[in-house]
């Protein structure tokens, strides 16, 4: 109401009212009725402004009121409408959101009505999200319906299942493996849990995972079993056709070799003019007939030794070889060559004293191809030979200025018939390098290649200063090393002999010095040590021994061809020449026995 109409409405009272008083008024005059006088009607007329106001304020605050309340009505329903529109924008969010997570979604009120089913959702179980919102969960089994109950008892009891494994039913039928998790839906009055929010993982593709997995560990002993005899019976194969091709081989170098020798030695006749005089085209004609001869015969050489290495049947004679006096033997057969070439030769030994246990024949094979290479692809310069020693370790290192090996081919060239210039293929059979790097395996030992092409090649062959004896029966775990010392070498055989064929490992020294190097650098389980040595007295090697931190646990076996009173101080046992095999063996092994022992002890 506006204040206007208030106004209007307050005067058209205060008419009346006056006018009702006046009348009233003269009506009682009229009556006789005794009045109060003027009094009366002022009083009365107060009494009608008064009202009249109050009727005025009265109206403008209802109108006020009236107004305030429809604009507060107004801005409520404008409010309402952009709570509405930001809650629509929300869940539209959220479930754009729900339905791009690849896991099935579902949430449920507290009596199991789906109010929620993403897409995930649809694709496992195969509903709709039309088909199941407002109705009970179809996924529960019959069987089923008490743990169903169970699980969501727990979950609108505030717990947060995580993990548990299920089973629930597909639109056709079929059970799909579950992994269940939960979170409550709360509500906001109180907190208390009205519905819950379940996320499913299928598991299906796991558990077959899981069943593949269990059923091949079910059957890898059979099939380890299974490849290993097929691995087997390859490997026989493999080394039957090699063991045919070495036979094939060798049995053809040799009957090419014979004629092969009588051709080129004929052939040197004549160039002699032995039979008679020849002329130059002769001469010139047998010189390349001789050449091409040697060259043949190298070939088939090379030829025989390759496949005897591969057959197996190569035969290594091991004995101690000073490294000066082979050093010497190797530059009395090569220097000559790079003289007559033109090449300066360097030989540098630094300790020509050190004893090296190997094949000296095989040594000098390999050596004399990598320095024949040296002197073949070295124009000008120098090749040389420098030998020193490397902890437990011979160097042998075989250095020339000439042309070089690229790197792409370096480990090409130790292979058969590689050789790196193709200028220089007609010099060479393309197979040294491959026989050189198979018999220093043989040895125990390797070579390495250092070079850059125009800047020269440092061939180096690394061998062990002492090489154990073959272990017979070889296993994984490794036999015991028994170092035997003594002058006799029949003695030596006799220990290789009678501990070799119950698969000890037997490494010799004939000297105290060489003992005493051997017991530093092998560490072996026990040492038969004569007493009598001509070096030095065995004693003083005994001493020696037990002086040392490196060596002192070393048991010692002592023999000799005299009898001793009592076992010498450091030593476990003490036995009289000649040795009776069963009371030699019997000792040492009591010995290696009482040894392990100890050293159990040790580590515990």
């Amino acid at each position: 109401m506006s204040g206007r109409h208030a106004s209007r409405v307050a005067g058209a009272y205060m008419v009346l009212a006056l006018l009702w008083i006046l009348v009233s008024d003269g009506v009682l005059v009229l009556l006789d009725v005794e009045l109060a006088g003027p009094a009366a009607i002022i009083k009365g007329v107060a009494f009608v402004l008064v009202t009249g106001v109050v009727l005025y304020v009265a109206e403008r605050r209802s109108a006020g009121q009236l107004a305030a309340t429809a604009a507060e009505a107004v801005r409520s329903e404008q409010a309402a409408q952009i709570i509405n529109e930001e809650y629509e924008r929300i869940a539209g969010h959220l479930s754009a959101v729900l339905d791009a997570m690849p896991l099935p979604i579902v949430a449920l009120e507290g009596d199991g009505t789906v109010v929620m089913w993403n897409t995930a959702a649809e694709s496992t179980f195969g509903w709709s999200a039309q088909e199941v919102i407002g109705q009970t969960n179809p996924i529960v089994p019959a069987g089923s319906r008490g743990e169903y109950e169970a699980l969501i008892g727990r979950a609108l009891a505030g717990e947060a299942i995580r993990g548990a494994e299920i089973a629930r039913l597909r639109k056709d039928g079929v059970m799909v493996p579950l992994r269940l998790h939960t979170a409550p839906i709360t509500a906001e009055e109180d907190g208390r849990a009205v519905g819950i929010v379940a996320v499913f993982e299928d598991v299906t593709a796991e558990r077959r995972m899981r069943a593949e997995l269990a059923d091949y560990r079910e059957h890898l002993e059979d099939l380890v079993e299974e490849r290993t005899t097929e691995l087997r019976e390859t490997n026989a194969r493999l080394a039957e056709a090699t063991n045919a091709k070495s036979a094939f081989l060798a049995r053809l170098s040799h009957d090419l070799r014979t004629p092969l020798n009588s051709i080129i030695g004929f052939t040197r006749l004549l160039l002699k003019e032995m039979p008679g005089p020849i002329n130059d085209e002769q001469r010139k004609q047998l010189a390349m007939v001789e050449g091409a001869g040697a060259h043949l015969l190298e070939l088939i050489n090379d030829v025989l030794d390759l496949s005897k290495i591969e057959a197996g049947r190569l035969e290594l004679t091991f004995a101690d070889v000073a490294v000066g006096e082979l050093a010497e033997e190797i530059a009395a057969l090569m220097s000559p060559l790079a003289a007559e070439k033109g090449l300066a030769w360097q030989l540098d030994v630094a300790d020509p004293d050190v004893v090296l246990e190997t094949d000296r024949r095989k040594v000098i094979q390999i050596l004399a191809n990598l320095l024949g290479n040296a002197v073949k692809f070295t124009r000008e310069g120098s090749v040389g030979l420098s030998v020193r020693r490397d902890d437990g370790d011979v160097l042998f290192e075989v250095t020339d200025t000439g042309i070089g090996v690229p790197a792409e081919a370096q480990e090409r060239i130790f292979q058969e018939f590689e050789q790196v210039s193709p200028d220089d293929r007609a010099d060479g059979t393309g197979l040294g390098l491959a026989i050189a790097q198979r018999l220093a395996g043989l040895l125990h030992g390797s070579i390495s290649l250092n070079s850059e092409p125009g800047a020269g090649s440092t061939f180096t062959l690394r061998l062990p200063l002492i090489v154990p004896e073959p272990d017979a029966g070889a296993v994984d775990t490794p036999k015991p090393l028994i170092l035997t010392v003594d002058d006799d070498v029949d003695a030596l055989d006799s220990y290789g002999y009678q501990f070799g064929r119950r698969g000890y490992r037997v490494v010799r020294a004939l000297t105290g010095a060489q003992a005493l190097e051997r017991a530093r650098v092998l560490h072996p389980d026990l040492i038969m040590l004569d007493i009598v040595l001509p070096d030095t007295d065995g004693l003083e090697i005994l001493r020696a021994l037990k002086a040392e931190a490196a060596t002192a646990d070393i048991p010692v076996v002592c023999a000799s061809v005299i009898r001793l009173e009592h076992v010498p101080e450091g030593a476990e046992a003490a036995l009289v020449k000649p040795l009776d095999e069963s009371s030699l063996v019997s000792t040492v092994e009591q010995v290696l026995n009482a040894s392990d022992r100890r050293q159990g002890e040790g580590r515990s």
